[in-house]
């Protein structure tokens, strides 16, 4: 559900103005607090966020690190840096990384797209989001080149000495290939094994112990779910990655613990039993009896059995980090009412919902 477009912070829907404008003043309470845990577990995905005016987002980062939230996700869009090949663009991401190790937060980039002049969209067409490379290998050089200004001892922070040290040690190489809208024009499990095996490979060579996180796929059934990542280890899958990532979008708590069982399962019986799981996507608007609904009494429910089911497998299933979507509500279709309008924790004028607690005191736990 990761938005596609970074080029524009006018494509991404958000609020406007002081924090104390649009929601409590309290929000920008813990602008200077920093994520103090010993390892982070919890993140946080959205969009709006990355794209908020300086000031918003400080507050946002600094409300993140005081609720025990480590993680903060976001696309680092090769078609954004790379519009011209062989010219780098990394303003945008510089001034948001830089944000981040002010709060103590770990950066969770989704390595993503391809700039025109590397696509294989169809000659002529006007939206190339979602359209993977021609040649998987240069979007791994991209990937390098990103390790190696972010990365461990990369040039960003050899030329920022003043900022706190907290370099990219975990990269996600695309977002839900299996899905038409990430990977275009039909899904491929073995086009997507190959862009993953290039990367992992251009990654290692510059930071040997980096995290490489296949990206994250949603599915609409633990059936579907197993027919997917079969497909991908028989394609090559094994040997190419760190963490393997599923997404969670569905009607309750128990129906996401049985997808995690069945991609677990798949992963033991492909022989990486001791790869972790990771979750960097799940939300909810809702709950019974309709989780599709908004409602924030149901959120909360639904949040605090999914969370008690995760503290209770998390080391049966080999369980990894957690990245709930998202931070925010943002309403910005025809249709006010749809769910996905509403999986953030804070209203669209910036007003916590019950889940945040519920988020908060799960995460200083699971983040021990």
């Amino acid at each position: 559900m990761l938005l596609l477009s970074t080029g524009s912070p006018a494509a991404i829907p958000r609020a406007s103005g002081h924090p104390a404008q649009v929601g409590p003043a309290t929000y920008c309470a813990d602008q200077n607090a920093v994520f103090k845990d010993r390892h982070p577990f919890v993140g946080i995905t959205d969009a709006g966020v990355a794209f908020s005016d300086s000031g918003l987002r400080g507050c946002s980062f600094g409300r993140m690190a005081a609720d025990h939230i480590g993680y903060f996700r976001f696309l680092l869009g090769w078609p954004q840096v790379e519009s011209v090949r062989g010219r780098y663009s990394f303003e945008f991401y510089d001034q948001l990384i830089t944000q981040l190790a002010q709060h103590h937060l770990r950066f969770l980039p989704v390595l993503f797209g391809s700039p025109r002049w590397a696509s294989s969209a169809p000659s002529g067409a006007t939206d190339v989001a979602g359209y993977p490379p021609v040649q998987p290998i240069q979007f791994a050089q991209f990937a390098a080149v990103c390790v190696q200004r972010y990365g461990p001892d990369g040039t960003f922070w050899r030329a920022h000495p003043e900022l706190p040290y907290y370099p990219i040690r975990v990269w996600q190489i695309w977002n839900e290939p299996n899905l038409i809208a990430y990977w275009r024009p039909t899904p491929n499990a073995r086009a997507y094994v190959r862009l993953l095996r290039d990367s992992y490979r251009a990654i290692k060579r510059v930071a040997r112990h980096t995290i490489v996180v296949t990206a994250g796929m949603p599915a609409l059934s633990a059936t579907e779910e197993s027919r997917w990542l079969t497909a991908l280890y028989r394609a090559g899958l094994r040997g190419n990655f760190d963490a393997l990532a599923i997404h969670l979008y569905g009607p309750t708590p128990s129906w996401a613990l049985n997808r995690m069982k069945a991609a677990r399962q798949i992963m033991d019986q492909f022989g990486d039993r001791r790869k972790p799981l990771w979750v960097t996507e799940v939300g909810w608007a809702g709950g019974p009896p309709d989780p599709y609904l908004a409602s924030q009494h149901g959120q909360r429910v639904q949040m605090f059995r999914f969370l008690r089911l995760v503290a209770k497998n998390r080391a049966r299933l080999g369980l990894g980090e957690l990245i709930w979507y998202d931070w925010q509500d943002y309403v910005y279709g025809p249709d006010p009412s749809w769910w996905g309008y509403h999986l953030g924790l804070y209203t669209t004028n910036l007003r916590p919902k019950p889940a945040l607690a519920v988020l908060a005191a799960a995460a200083k736990r699971l983040d021990r």
